[in-house]
């Protein structure tokens, strides 16, 4: 899949996948900070599976953080 038609489309694996490049993590990083393996990212990213509430607040909570001076995000 092309990352920009999933865009167009919508979708919960859009926000996780704009959640990660937000943070620049990579799904290795991103599954770390989320404790999940990469697997998990990558099943999130292309619809095949949906985060647990417990991963959503996460998330949520990550989204909301401020941007530090190099463009990255305090976490």
């Amino acid at each position: 899949m092309n990352y920009e038609s999933d865009k167009i489309k919508g979708g919960q694996m859009n926000e996780d996948r704009e959640l990660r490049d937000k943070l620049m993590l990579n799904q290795q990083g991103f599954a770390d900070v989320m404790s999940v393996d990469k697997g998990t990212v990558s099943r999130w990213e292309r619809g095949k599976q949906k985060p647990k509430p417990v991963h959503m607040r996460r998330m949520a909570r990550l989204s909301n953080k401020r941007e530090g001076k190099d463009g990255g995000i305090i976490i």
